[in-house]
């Protein structure tokens, strides 16, 4: 895989796939509500300038925020290091 380096503010977060859900009777369920727009992603690299996050955090992004990538049959998204929401733990 090719190395992907981030500048000064901005984060590149490897976004995690989320399995859609399936009904008792076999309905697979899309994951279209707005209120779940946000989704989990895994930090690859960031900026000099980025403080309090690392590499490897998972943590919640908005799928509407940055720009969305793919590379090596991977999906990225870099981003300003203020568009994560929250890092779990």
């Amino acid at each position: 895989m090719k190395t992907i380096t981030a500048k000064g503010y901005t984060v590149i977060v490897e976004m995690v796939q989320q399995k859609d859900k399936v009904s008792d009777g076999g309905i697979i369920l899309k994951e279209t509500n707005d209120r779940e727009a946000q989704s989990q992603a895994i930090i690859i690299s960031m900026g000099c300038e980025v403080k309090n996050l690392k590499v490897g955090d998972l943590c919640i992004v908005s799928r509407l925020t940055g720009e969305l990538f793919e590379l090596d049959g991977r999906y990225f998204r870099s981003m300003e290091a203020k568009d994560i929401f929250a890092v779990l733990s």
